[in-house]
């Protein structure tokens, strides 16, 4: 996603990503992504969520 979404150079993206997780999100309810990571619903619904703010379409 990095790598398509800009210039990678200078950014963390592992450190980016783990606050992501972490952080309660209102797009799923005030829940963390990461509380949906263990099932492939769940994997799924946060792949979709990233697709979408990568793409612009969520606001």
């Amino acid at each position: 996603m990095v790598d398509e979404s800009g210039n990678p150079k200078g950014g963390d993206a592992a450190r980016w990503l783990a606050v992501w997780l972490a952080a309660p999100l209102p797009a799923l309810g005030g829940a963390t992504p990461a509380s949906y990571m263990d099932t492939f619903a769940g994997q799924k619904l946060v792949e979709d969520l990233l697709s979408m703010i990568q793409s612009g379409a969520y606001a």
